[in-house]
């Protein structure tokens, strides 16, 4: 159960899904619970972010479908297994916008879960360049963007590799995710 560099999957088959950032766990353990056919590969920088993951995958007991990852974005796996999904909560905050956080936000998150250190848009740069290689044709890539950089973003797309973009809004109307679909269809996967 510890986090621990990828040994390749060892459990249960089924579609891959990926949490890149996971930090605490949410999105793994929530997809993991959610979705009880697929397999969790949660990877972050932090191992002391990963511990906090693993305990709370045991709590909500999906530790036997979860493999936690110390490591940097995709760099800890091989090009195999393809996934069905990549999900990302990235750190995109803008250096210059760190001061404007909430104090609870700014003092209690770790700097690196909220800032990338630059613009707010280096990992999701890299995700755009990274993920097609990680996933199977069809396959999704969804990425949590922060406060007006949806167009910022939009415009990294290589609409080569994607099929149409869709911003999916948060409660305030604010587009917060950006879901993407890798061109090509399952079957056509090698």
């Amino acid at each position: 159960d510890n986090p621990q560099g990828w040994q390749g999957w060892q459990g249960t088959p089924g579609p891959l899904v990926i949490d890149l950032g996971t930090g605490s766990g949410c999105l793994a353990i929530t997809i993991a619970r959610e979705l009880p056919q697929v397999r969790v590969l949660a990877i972050d920088r932090s191992p002391a972010a990963l511990q906090v993951a693993v305990r709370n995958g045991r709590r909500h007991q999906v530790a036997d479908r979860v493999q936690w990852v110390v490591g940097d974005l995709l760099a800890p796996i091989d090009e195999r297994p393809l996934a069905w999904a990549i999900v990302s909560n990235p750190p995109y905050v803008a250096v210059g916008e760190m001061a404007g956080l909430a104090r609870e936000v700014r003092e209690w998150e770790p700097r690196m879960a909220l800032t990338d250190g630059g613009d707010g848009l280096g990992f999701h740069r890299r995700l755009l360049q990274e993920a097609p290689s990680r996933l199977q044709a069809g396959g999704y890539l969804l990425i949590e963007l922060g406060f007006q950089q949806s167009a910022a973003v939009l415009r990294m797309i290589d609409p080569t590799l994607w099929e149409a973009p869709r911003l999916l809004p948060d409660l305030q109307g604010i587009a917060r995710t950006l879901v993407l679909q890798r061109q090509g269809r399952p079957e056509d996967t090698p």
